[in-house]
């Protein structure tokens, strides 16, 4: 069987990370995480330093009080008291007597970086904090410099002495610290539990191109150490004081480190997290002592490349008391941490659910991807005590069990312990309070970890444990651990719902997605001891559980197991009413009755693979348990083994070095591999390439990775013509993996899908690119293969920032390098610098050994700022002032006003400004502020009018530096944008006009008329008239004024006479025809007139009868025409036969039927009469009876 595997030490005390070819010491620099006074610290074996300005300050500790306080802790399981025991300690500083306050810089800086998230207040956290290999104290003294850097893992230190300068400026001064000699010419400083030792110091010259040796001793007086030259040494060159800083006796690490915990991510890194004991800058000097568990460890988490040869980065997290970290995972890149404080200042963020410390509280860390930040830290606990598990164990690793696991949306689900009968849970938990002294608890927050979605005790009267827990399809959670007797809760039809005995059961309950139900719950284990510590669930949704038990479990027909062994795996269903199946792992050594022999292993990982293999992994593991035939290690401290689907053989199984772990989870990703976390005392094997792979005494964290089932599919790939060259550098991807589909990912953005693609990577670097084959007809659907690729840069080279020139003016462009032996310009120059006076782009080419090369390039461009203050400006006289702005990218300006500001405010008037660029070019510009002023003129042609009254108005108005382009009236009755324009009033009264004008520069007044247009009303002319009398002459006409509002009358009858009356009677003519016109006058002099058409009716004026009787009755005697108007006739009378009998000229004078005094006879007569009336000469004729 092949096995792929991978593993390397980490040092967790993070500034100490050591590669096989980098194992250098780390200067890490101060953001505000230590005192003010720190510029730099470096981790020693056994300790610290602390540069400052003048002074170096060492802290040491002693690392055999730390490994046997850990072997005790050990020993003594539940019942050790970290408080009872102590760490000597001890502190002192060397002051640079006389030096000058020197330049500090760093050089050489690491890839990796630190994060610090040290108490509760966040202006001392500090994150993305560099490291470098090497710091440069420039001019300490006169002419001399002080340089720090490392010889593996031991501080090195030189004084570099320009010429002709003086070296017994060096004086160093040992404060606080008593026991100082020089044996054999180097210092012995005795710190009572170990001795720090300064080599003999090595002085050198370096003339002309030879190395020259010169003799160098140690001068120690008065707790002053200084260099003597017993043979001198040339004062014309350079000497360099060369000491070393090494740990005499055994000092342990760095910094000592309990491992805890593992994870990993999508992308295969991997995460660990332990208990730090990093000692801090002391308050005071001398001899002091730590407490163990009393503000002696943080939490340290780090994050490393899949390999493990890389450290991505790394952080502190803690207060002033004690953490632990209990169990890891990442969601999205973003890594979550649960453990357990003591520490009030703890970091948590703002927002946090809970920002303060009970007693031993929960705490659950949330960092960004990058570990720069919190995203949310919070405390969760009451005023017991809450995260430590106190459930009477005999193992100190069960004190820091729990779990974390985070949903899809990045809500974080822990499972854990709680003393506290005010542990906070949510309204409709299942369980809101405390039932014995320990209660499981099951809890969700919000991504943020501000807010508590759910919250619930889970427990009996007993001390109860909840340990592991994982999510359901449906959104259920799915808890398992330990229960202490029959009160704990179980559910009807469950598969064991009695408590089966011993000091505690396993337990497997499902709880609702809310937290407010337990849907089913059964017991578990033996008639003794069990703990039920880790749970997971198949595809298809089935429970398996992972514990450790010290009564006899039978094993089901059908699996692998071991009898009398105390390590158990079961299968249930996902209503837990059935036991699918049952074995235990192990030796069978049940029977020994001790606890130490009894357990082959400890549970510290589980997974039930998408094949439904079960994986689990064990720590202290025993000597005699089954392997491979291929393991990769027979023997070691750690047990890993994969059974087949329903545990029904063993697939594959082997040791790994290292011993334990102190508490917390591992985990195995989705491909069947472990990430596991040790605690090493030494000898941990690690890969070739990994980060660190020398351990110094004493416990650090160790992580491996190992691939335990072999894939279906198979990933394999070469790259051609090789795995390294130079930029940009092509290569052939050949791939002979199996048959499938491949994904090909090349680390630089870029994707493919072909079998053996082209590719061009464009820049230097290590790109790990990815082959993915796919092959969804087998279980194991895919394999990946990581093949990295190194893109070797030319020399280093910048031709620095690009540059901006004014008009006619020319720069100097230098290739920067200090590897570089050739260059060559896109002109083909070839020196190291250029002399440009025009824009454009400028590139070089620098070689080194005529290997790859590299290229940069510059742009030149002209100064980009333009000083315009734009066209004059006209100015609304209701807005006197305005800004003026020369723009913001000059560093200096200079108004005509005096003033010197980028804007200035102003009225009318002309200003001008002298502005300087940033790059020192001189601008001018003027411009001229203008007023402009309305003057009103408005015409109309009327003020007062009566109804209806067309008015026109004109608009003459003028503006003073502009033009008027807008009009807008309101006349009162209508609006209008014209000019000029004329308006109707048809109703009276009285009206105002306002004007509003408006100019291009939309600058605009109003006008309202001072005098108002006013609308008189207007009387209504009418009348009526009727005949009051009438004869054959004349007709008398009454006219009945009807007018309205009328005041003032006045009549024309057209025929020459007029009347003011109201009411005239006016006689007219017969047979006329008159034009009768009335006009009024109201109090305003508005008029209004009616004419009518009077008909007078045309009667003869002279009327003739058609029969007389002169009988003497005085009645009709005479005969003749009768008239009131007409006088003047001439009327004849004829008889029958044509004779004159009758002839007048007056109307008056009648014919009595007599002729030549005779009277006629009767009969029928005729006459004829003529007259003239209104000039006009009628004649008419006519018979009468006589």
């Amino acid at each position: 069987m092949k096995i792929k595997y991978s593993t390397f030490l980490i040092f967790l005390f993070l500034h100490l990370f050591t590669k096989a070819n980098d194992n250098k010491l780390k200067f890490i620099k101060n953001l505000g995480q230590w005192d003010s006074k720190v510029n730099f610290k470096v981790n020693l074996q056994g300790g610290h330093l602390f540069l400052e300005n003048q002074t170096l300050t060492y802290v040491f500790h002693d690392a055999h009080n730390l490994h046997h306080i850990h072997e005790l802790e050990h020993e003594q399981g539940n019942n050790f008291n970290a408080l009872n025991h102590k760490i000597d300690a001890y502190a002192f500083k060397v002051d640079l007597i006389n030096s000058n306050d020197a330049s500090i810089e760093p050089y050489n800086q690491r890839k990796e970086y630190y994060n610090y998230f040290i108490g509760n207040n966040s202006k001392k956290w500090a994150a993305k904090v560099p490291l470098y290999k090497d710091i440069s104290y420039k001019s300490i003294y006169n002419g001399i410099n002080l340089n720090f850097y490392s010889k593996g893992l031991n501080l090195k230190y030189d004084f570099i002495v320009s010429p002709n300068s003086d070296p017994n400026q060096i004086q160093l001064k040992y404060n606080d610290i008593e026991h100082v000699q020089i044996i054999n010419g180097a210092v012995h400083i005795d710190l009572g539990f170990n001795t720090i030792i300064e080599q003999k110091p090595f002085a050198y010259q370096n003339i002309n191109g030879e190395k020259i040796k010169v003799k160098c001793l140690y001068v120690f007086n008065n707790n002053i150490l200084s260099f003597e030259f017993p043979n001198g040494y040339d004062p014309a060159h350079e000497l360099v004081i060369d000491p070393e800083l090494i740990a005499a006796t055994l000092s342990g690490s760095t910094a000592t480190n309990y491992g805890h915990s593992a994870t990993y991510d999508n992308e295969g890194n991997i995460y660990t997290g332990a208990r730090n004991f990093g000692v801090g800058y002391p308050a005071t000097t001398g001899a002091f002592q730590l407490n163990y568990g009393g503000g002696g460890t943080d939490i340290a988490v780090s994050k490393l490349n899949p390999d493990g040869s890389e450290l991505i980065w790394a952080s502190y997290i803690g207060g002033n008391s004690d953490e632990y970290p209990h169990s890891m995972f990442v969601h999205n890149n973003e890594l979550y941490v649960m453990g357990s404080s003591n520490s009030p200042d703890y970091p948590s963020t703002s927002n946090a659910f809970d920002n303060t410390n009970n007693n031993t509280d929960i705490i659950i860390t949330h960092f960004s991807s990058d570990g720069s930040n919190l995203i949310g830290s919070t405390f969760i606990g009451g005023s017991g005590i809450d995260g430590y598990n106190n459930n009477n164990l005999d193992q100190f690793y069960d004190q820091y069990r729990g779990e974390i696991i985070v949903d899809n949306q990045g809500n974080a689900i822990v499972s854990n312990f709680s003393q506290s009968a005010d542990f906070p849970v949510t309204t409709g938990a299942y369980q809101t309070t405390l039932a014995g002294g320990q209660d499981g608890v099951v809890f969700k927050l919000t991504p943020d970890l501000s807010g508590l979605i759910w919250s619930s005790y889970i427990g009996g009267t007993g001390n109860d444990s909840a340990y592991s827990l994982r999510l359901a399809n449906n959104g259920n959670v799915y808890v398992t651990g330990s229960a202490a007797n029959s009160s704990f809760p179980t559910t009807n039809n469950a598969a064991i719902s009695d408590f089966i005995g011993g000091e505690h059961d396993g337990f497997i309950l499902e709880l609702a997605s809310d937290g407010s139900t337990i849907i089913n719950s059964t017991f578990f284990g033996s008639d003794a001891q069990d703990q039920s510590y880790f749970i997971d669930l198949d595809s298809d949704g089935y429970v398996y559980i992972y514990g450790r038990n010290e009564g006899i479990i039978p094993i089901s027909p059908s699996c692998y197991g071991n009898e009398n062994s105390a390590q158990f795996i079961a299968k249930f269903d996902s209503n837990l009413e059935n036991i699918i199946w049952q074995t235990t792992i192990g030796s069978g050594a049940l029977t020994s009755g001790d606890i130490w022999t009894t357990f082959d292993f400890n549970p510290v990982a589980f997974m039930v693979d998408v094949c439904k293999k079960i994986y689990i992994s064990g720590f202290s593991a025993t000597s005699n348990l089954f392997v491979s035939e291929d393991p990769i290690q027979a023997t070691g401290g750690f047990y890993e083994m994969v059974l087949e689907e329903e545990a029904t053989a063993i697939h594959y199984a082997t040791y790994y070095t290292g011993d334990h772990v102190d508490g917390g989870t591992s985990r195995f990703d989705p491909n069947g591999i472990i990430y596991q976390a040790v605690c090493s005392g030494g000898g941990f094997a690690t890969t070739t390439e990994a980060f660190a792979t020398n351990q110094s005494p004493g416990w650090d964290i160790a992580v491996f990775k190992i691939e335990l089932v072999n894939p279906i599919l198979s990933a394999t790939a070469s790259a051609e013509p090789s795995t390294s060259g130079c930029a940009p550098f092509s290569i052939n991807f050949n791939n002979s993996s199996s048959p499938g589909a491949y994904i090909w990912n090349f680390d630089d953005g870029n994707t493919s899908s072909t079998t053996n693609p082209y590719h061009t990577f464009e820049n230097e670097g290590i790109y790990n690119v990815e082959l993915v084959v796919v092959d969804s007809a087998t279980c194991s659907t895919t394999d990946t293969l990581i093949l990295p690729i190194e893109v070797i840069g030319g020399p280093d080279l910048d031709l620095g920032e690009d540059i901006l020139i004014c008009q006619d003016q020319s720069v100097i462009i230098e290739a920067i390098s200090e590897e570089a032996e050739s260059y060559l310009w896109q002109d083909n120059s070839t020196g190291q610098s250029i002399l440009v006076n025009t824009p454009g782009t400028y590139s070089v080419e620098a070689s080194y050994n005529g290997e790859c090369t590299s290229t940069d390039s510059i742009e030149v461009a002209l100064d980009p700022y333009i000083l315009d203050l734009g066209e004059n400006i006209v100015l609304c006289e209701n807005a006197p002032s305005i800004n003026i702005d020369a723009g913001s990218d000059a560093i200096s300006y200079l108004w005509s006003t005096g003033e010197n500001t980028q804007i200035i405010n102003v009225t009318e008037g002309e200003y001008s400004v002298l502005a300087i660029s940033n790059v020192n070019c001189e601008y001018e510009d003027e411009i001229e502020v203008e007023l402009q002023e309305f003057n009103f003129d408005i015409s109309t042609s009327s003020v007062e009018e009566c109804d209806p009254a067309l008015i026109s108005f004109n608009d003459l108005s003028t503006v003073s530096n502009g033009e008027i382009s807008n009009w807008y009236w309101d006349f009162g009755v209508e609006t209008s944008l014209e000019e000029n324009t004329s308006v109707n009033y048809i109703n009276p009264g009285l009206y105002d006009v306002m004007l509003i004008l408006g100019t291009e520069e939309e600058c605009f007044d109003t006008l309202v008329l001072s005098q108002h247009i006013q609308i008189n009303p207007n009387p209504s002319a009418n009348y009526e008239y009727s005949i009051e009398f009438q004869n054959n002459c004349d007709i008398g006409v009454k006219f009945n004024n009807q007018s309205e509002s009328a005041d003032a009358y006045f009549w024309n009858f057209n025929d020459g006479e007029v009347s003011t009356l109201s009411d005239p009677l006016k006689i007219f003519e017969y047979n006329q025809q008159f034009e009768v016109e009335l006009q009024v006058e109201n109090e305003f002099s508005c008029k209004d007139t009616i004419i009518k058409t009077l008909e007078v009716p045309k009667f003869k004026p002279v009327f003739v009868p058609n029969v007389f009787s002169p009988n003497t009755d005085s009645k009709n005697d005479l005969f003749h025409p009768i008239s009131a108007c007409i006088k003047e006739i001439e009327f004849y009378i004829y008889d029958r036969w044509g004779k004159l009998v009758f002839y007048s000229e007056e109307i008056d004078k009648g014919w009595d039927g007599r002729f030549e005094n005779s009277d006629l006879k009767n009969g029928s007569y005729t006459w004829q009469l003529r007259y003239n009336h209104d000039g006009e000469l009628i004649d008419e004729n006519g018979l009468f009876y006589f």
